[in-house]
This record gives C-alpha cells, structure tokens and sequence, in this order.
C-alpha cells in the first residue's frame, strides 16, 4: 500500500513538472507573427513611397508640357501678326504704285497706258447693267485689250490764268466707255471745282475715241481712271 501511494505521488510530480514547464515555455510563433507583420508594414511604406514620387513626377512631366504648348502657340501667333503685317504692308504699296501710275501732267503725257497680251478671267469678274451689257473696270480687269483711237489733252483754264491762279491742281476722273467706244458718263473723284479745271478736264474726256473693247468676242463697257494734273507756266 505504502508503495502504491509512493508511486502515485511521484506521478503527481512529474506531472505538475511537465505542466509547469509547457506553461512556461517561450512562443516563438508570435514573435514570427510579428516580424511578419512589421516587414509586411515596411513593404507598404516602401511601396507607398514609390507611387507618391510617381506622381509627382508624372505631375512635373504634366506641367513641362504644358508650357511647352503655350510657347508653341504664342510663337505660331507672333510668325501669323507678323506674316499679316506683311501682307497689309505690300497691299498699301500696290495701291500707291497705282495712284503714281494713273497722276500724268497734261504738258507732257495724256494718253492712257495701254494694255497688252491675251484676254484673260471670265465674265464672273464683270457686272451687268440693266441694259444687259457687261461693264469692266480698269482696277479690277486690268488684264482686258483696248486701244486709243483719239484723244485732245486739255488746256489750261482762261480762267485760271486771269485770276493768277498758280498752284498745282490734280482733276481724278472715272469715266465709262460704251459699246461703241465712246465716252458715257464722267465721274469727278476731286473736291476742286473752281476755276473752270473741271471744265476743261470735260472737254478733253469727251473728245476720247476707242475702238470697241471685246472680252471673248462679245462687246462690253469699261470705266477708266485718269488723273489730269495741271501746272502753270
């Protein structure tokens, strides 16, 4: 009896012994557990950073474009201004060429400028009167045949010389040839209507002859332009 409580009691021992010492013993499965977690925090900070600079340098990329397209429009606007000066610059000296070309003084030269070479455009560039003949226009089909059979240049005003009157006058005209070739209609493009200029500068319009002006085989009208200039001597 004595022998089997001894052996019990022993048991007991051993017993609590293991016990104690799985209570005890060290978890290294939540240390794992926590390095795990930490690195895997580490990973996402890392990646987190990653993607912030992606950003901006995408966002610095954004921008630089962006100014480069406001330079490029700016200076596309600056060649534009300057190609328009350009244009407006040889379009106010086409027209004073014109007006130099048409100013003749009447002691030295009073004929018209007469055109040469071939029949040129179409009939879109004339317009029709009510009549239903076409009518041209010397700045507008300058490329349309005539030819001056005759012509009396103008003389100094009596009027004028009596009054002493020595400055220079410049009469503009604009005058419609007919179908026939003779004068139709005069039109003064001045504000000088003294000393009897105007009269004289009549006289010499009226006394104009042409041969009729064809533009593809069909007879038309045609203003002219011619500017009378008037010196005394």
């Amino acid at each position: 009896m004595k022998h089997y409580m001894i052996s019990i009691f022993i048991h007991l021992l051993i017993f609590l012994g293991f016990y104690s010492y799985f209570i005890n013993a060290p978890k290294p499965n939540l240390k794992i557990g926590k390095i795990q977690v930490s690195v895997n925090r580490l990973s996402s900070s890392v990646s987190s950073s990653k993607n912030s600079n992606s950003t901006k340098d995408i966002e610095k990329k954004s921008v630089v474009k962006e100014k480069e397209i406001e330079t490029n429009k700016k200076s596309k606007i600056k060649k534009q201004n300057k190609m328009k000066h350009k244009i407006k610059v040889e379009k106010v000296k086409k027209i004073e060429n014109k007006i130099k070309n048409k100013e003749t003084e009447v002691s030295d030269n009073t004929s018209l400028v007469k055109n040469s070479g071939l029949q040129k455009g179409d009939f879109n560039k004339l317009t029709q009167s009510s009549d239903g003949s076409y009518i041209g226009d010397m700045d507008l089909n300058s490329d349309i045949n005539y030819r001056i059979i005759k012509e009396v240049p103008p003389k100094y005003p009596k009027m004028a010389k009596r009054m002493g009157y020595k400055k220079e006058v410049i009469i503009k005209t604009k005058f419609l040839i007919g179908l026939t070739g003779k004068v139709e209609e005069i039109i003064f493009l001045d504000n000088q209507t003294s000393y009897g200029f105007r009269e004289e500068v009549k006289i010499s319009i009226k006394s104009f002859k042409f041969e009729p002006i064809v533009y593809k085989n069909k007879k038309i009208k045609f203003y002219f332009y011619k500017n009378y200039k008037f010196n005394f001597r």
